[in-house]
């Protein structure tokens, strides 16, 4: 009887970043420290999402803001629409 070889299955990681990482001043930061995540990750057969929470104005928004104003379903509605797979 012969076995097939295992093929590794790549598992979804997803980071979750405040508003502020869209900041111009900011964003490159950002940028640069998901990237060495992201590839540290891939070597570990996992994919890295990243999703960028929406801004509220000036207001800086966190995971833990949103999810107190508009729910989890939001969420779970606005991590469908806006993941960014780099």
């Amino acid at each position: 009887m012969s076995r097939s070889a295992a093929v590794p299955q790549v598992r979804r990681v997803e980071f979750i970043l405040d508003s502020d990482a869209v900041d111009p001043e900011k964003a490159p930061h950002f940028d640069a420290c998901t990237s060495r995540i992201g590839q540290a990750l891939m070597e570990h057969n996992l994919d890295l999402v990243r999703i960028n929470m929406p801004s509220s104005g000036r207001e800086k928004v966190g995971l833990d803001d949103y999810l107190m104003k508009h729910g989890t379903n939001a969420f779970l509605l606005l991590r469908k629409i806006i993941s960014l797979h780099i």
